[in-house]
């Protein structure tokens, strides 16, 4: 007789090893830490955005670092002072083998919502494919993503709000961080970068002061992005495509 077994989603078990979490190959097969070490593509979309609204002296902190891809590619593009977060240990371990850069960036292990008190303020916070897995109970993440955040916080997240699962929450982030005090100067579709989806949305935001910073700031932001709140457009027209969230 074949016996079934019933599988219940456990956040942190899961993100912890995918593969021994008991989930279904159809949910393992894009989350194992091996499928996030040749996305190139996305490495260099979180790149390109931060050398446009970061100087090489600013902090960086991810929140999600995974295998490292993201930072040890900010890394080689010349910025420092980075730091990651990180839910799995067993993910840094498989980055820090394939990329030996990685094992020189400070990479704190636990959840998101457990260590950010761990850390301090940064000039940039960035996430990429993070937020989509916090579930409602900690949303309240987001308000300290606000606070600690001095100049650039960036997200990359799904944001099909028809298409949801029992690890991935997805929500429109413009709302959230304009509400909490932050302007959207920039936002682009993930399918620019495959194997991300159209439905994967990179925002940027800056602090409402930011726009009107001072020429004699030496980190001023540019003329073109000195916009004023209500001026900026979404024009993101939501498509379901198949594609993966990464």
């Amino acid at each position: 007789m074949t016996k079934y077994t019933t599988y219940k989603f456990e956040r942190e078990k899961f993100w912890a090893d995918p593969a021994a979490s008991g989930a279904p190959e159809k949910r393992i097969r894009t989350c194992r830490p091996e499928f996030y070490l040749g996305l190139d593509n996305v490495s260099t979309m979180v790149v390109e955005t931060i050398r446009q609204y970061a100087n090489k002296p600013d902090s960086i902190l991810e929140i999600g670092c995974g295998t490292g891809r993201n930072l040890v590619a900010l890394k080689k593009a010349g910025f420092k002072k980075l730091t990651g977060i990180e839910i799995s240990l067993k993910t840094v371990e498989v980055g820090r083998a394939h990329f030996p850069e990685y094992k020189k960036i400070q990479t704190i292990i636990g959840p998101a919502e457990k260590m950010i008190d761990e850390v301090g303020d940064f000039d940039v916070i960035y996430t990429q494919g993070c937020l989509m897995h916090i579930p409602p109970e900690h949303e309240w993440l987001f308000a300290e993503i606000a606070k600690k955040a001095r100049k650039v916080i960036m997200t990359s997240e799904g944001e099909s709000l028809r298409v949801e699962s029992e690890h991935a929450w997805n929500r429109d982030y413009k709302v959230i961080f304009e509400a909490l005090g932050w302007v959207e100067v920039e936002m682009e579709t993930g399918d620019h970068y495959p194997p991300l989806p159209a439905t994967t949305v990179k925002r940027v935001f800056l602090r409402k002061e930011m726009l009107t910073a001072g020429a004699e700031d030496e980190r001023a932001i540019p003329v073109d992005l000195q916009l004023e709140v209500g001026q900026l457009s979404d024009p993101f027209d939501i498509r379901i495509e198949e594609g993966i969230e990464v």
